[in-house]
């Protein structure tokens, strides 16, 4: 319940999180994402503070929610009790939602297209770590 500055309730607010352990991803897919190991974190904000750049950073797991599940395999839910559905009815998701085990790997397959469509290169040691080189170098 959210409220206002007067202490008033506002709005209703609610995250609806998956139960994983009802789930199986199912032999199809893929469910490992990389992981970036601390040596590469701290390589890089080594690498920012000598150079004084801008470090800005973002909220992973709200991210896991924003990605289109489009191309990935239909996904429905039962609804949580309570809400007036009818049993044989289900929710068809069209966003990843917390607590599925694919949630990492298509956030970083989407992550990983919209990082290469800028122009960057993977590295071939490590698949969290991206590089660009520009004429300047």
């Amino acid at each position: 319940l959210k409220r206002d500055e007067h202490g008033n309730p506002s709005r209703r607010k609610a995250r609806y999180c998956a139960r994983g352990d009802t789930y199986s991803a199912g032999p199809d897919v893929p469910v490992f994402a990389p992981t970036a190991p601390w040596a590469t974190v701290r390589a890089l904000l080594s690498i920012a503070c000598a150079n004084k750049w801008y470090v800005k950073t973002f909220d992973v797991a709200a991210a896991f929610t924003s990605v289109d599940r489009t191309g990935l395999p239909d996904l429905w839910l039962r609804p949580p009790p309570g809400l007036g559905y009818s049993p044989g009815q289900a929710f068809h998701l069209k966003k990843n939602l917390y607590g599925f085990a694919h949630s990492p790997r298509a956030f970083y397959d989407d992550y990983t297209a919209f990082v290469l469509n800028l122009r960057f290169e993977r590295c071939a040691y490590d698949k969290t770590l991206f590089r660009r080189q520009t004429p300047l170098g």
